[in-house]
């Protein structure tokens, strides 16, 4: 089974390659949800499990940066802080950092190895995944490049909220396929694409209960990569009601995430979607609030307060006349998240936390080198491998997208902008609360690229207005 979904990734991903257009960027999103599936056989990668996303991202890459105008394009996005300078800064940052700082403390500090059979606290030594987790970090960097040149181009945005749809419906295909697995004699199938070397915790219960992993390597993948897929839907809602076609799937796919979020029993995720719930009122809020000429960002107040409080009602009698109802459901958020710290996970998490953290300080701040430590939260992930400078640089990126502004005629970009704002607060605050690496991932990589893609529009829509000024004052 294995060798027959290998080959079906391939020959899709290569005829995709070939054919051009936007199914290679279809599949990328589709391939997204397949955490667990190694696309390469680790007999031949050295033992590295190559999972789909990076494989189809490295196809991406070579689609739109690959040829002479796609080096000119990363050539002059990359030595441009006003494109995508800041990014390049940062990779050149994470890579001297993985090359020499592994070495010159060598021995004289304690880390947590990405990989460890018995003692997780080790001197520090340069290894292989040092290697593997900087080219991880270099395939998400170039990913941001290659997605932003295809975004700067008309058509770009379009086939983007398509292929988002596309993860979106794959995560939930690949989530009913594993609980169907409790009852129906399908293992089979997944273990096809379950093939990673590293260690899948695919049948973990919570009181007595499976936890939905789908074909993640463990739930609490799963469940993050539902809440950031729902996110981004509901915030970006507005823009993608230009598209009819998409619309008309939205509320179900949203409703669909939600409810695999919560199956998924990762604490992470429960976590999230309280973040996401007081963000969405918070952002109605704000729509509430908003000035009477943004008619459209004011759209449906009235049908989502009727909703919200229709929900509200209906919980609150049902805790005043049938609380048995919600029993299970406490009793599993209480054993979750309020007795997570007593478990053996969370101090073992705790510990890679701890030590990687002493690790910043024992290297004056330089830092250990991507793949050097692991942890428990991405923030202190950045700061142990990447050292001050990277986790610096890295800071500032974020900043700069997240006050692009759009051109003054770009509606669409307005919309998009705005959403994507709220959209990345809850996956960055899981990931401060479950990461282990500073590797921002593929995913997030579509993010970066569209905001810097509009915001890149309106330094293009003000560069005639400007010429023809100095025109006219070379002409005064």
């Amino acid at each position: 089974m294995e060798f027959v979904t290998t080959a079906l990734f391939w020959a899709l991903a290569i005829y995709a390659l070939l054919r051009g257009g936007p199914l290679l960027i279809y599949l990328f999103f589709f391939w997204s949800a397949f955490g667990s599936f190694a696309v390469v056989p680790t007999a031949a990668s050295g033992g590295v499990s190559l999972t789909a996303l990076p494989m189809m991202s490295l196809l991406v890459i070579v689609r739109m940066l690959g040829g002479w105008s796609g080096i000119a394009y990363t050539f002059s996005a990359g030595t441009r802080l006003n494109h995508l300078g800041l990014l390049m800064l940062f990779w050149l940052a994470a890579t001297v950092t993985t090359m020499f700082m592994p070495r010159f403390f060598a021995g004289q500090v304690y880390v947590v190895p990405m990989t460890y059979d018995f003692e997780p606290r080790q001197p520090l030594a340069p290894s292989m995944q040092n290697f593997t987790q900087i080219t991880y970090l270099t395939i998400s960097v170039l990913c941001v490049f290659a997605f932003a040149r295809l975004l700067e181009q008309p058509g770009g945005r379009k086939v983007v909220m398509r292929g988002l749809f596309i993860g979106a419906f794959a995560l939930i295909g690949t989530g009913i396929l594993d609980i169907m697995s409790i009852a129906l004699p399908i293992d089979p199938l997944l273990e096809g694409f379950r093939t990673a070397a590293y260690t899948l915790r695919v049948d973990d219960e919570v009181m007595g209960a499976k936890r939905i992993v789908g074909l993640m390597p463990e739930a609490s993948a799963f469940g993050d990569a539902c809440l950031s897929t729902m996110a981004l839907l509901y915030f970006l809602r507005h823009a993608i009601a230009s598209d009819r076609s998409l619309e008309r799937y939205l509320w179900p796919v949203i409703g669909a995430l939600f409810l695999l979020s919560c199956l998924s029993t990762s604490s992470a995720a429960y976590a999230g979607i309280a973040i996401f719930s007081a963000l969405a009122a918070a952002e109605w809020t704000w729509r509430a609030l908003a000035h009477w000429r943004q008619m459209r960002i004011r759209r449906h107040l009235a049908r989502q307060l009727l909703a919200a409080t229709g929900i509200a009602a209906l919980v609150i009698c049902l805790l005043l006349f049938v609380p048995s109802v919600f029993t299970p459901a406490l009793n599993m958020v209480d054993e979750l998240l309020f007795n997570k710290t007593a478990s053996q996970s969370f101090e073992e998490r705790s510990m890679w936390t701890a030590i990687s953290l002493q690790s910043v300080f024992d290297t004056y701040g330089f830092g250990v080198g991507v793949g050097s430590t692991r942890a428990s939260s991405s923030f202190v992930a950045g700061l142990s491998n990447l050292g001050l400078i990277g986790a610096s640089l890295y800071c500032l990126f974020l900043v700069y997208c997240y006050f692009q502004r759009a051109a003054s005629n770009d509606f669409q970009g307005a919309w998009i902008l705005s959403g994507l704002r709220w959209a990345i607060v809850p996956g960055t605050i899981v990931g401060w609360m479950i990461g282990t690496t500073p590797d921002f991932g593929s995913g997030r990589s579509v993010v970066y690229a569209l905001m810097i893609a509009i915001g890149q529009g309106a330094v293009r829509a003000s560069r005639p207005v400007a010429s023809k000024f100095g025109a006219a004052r070379a002409t005064a």
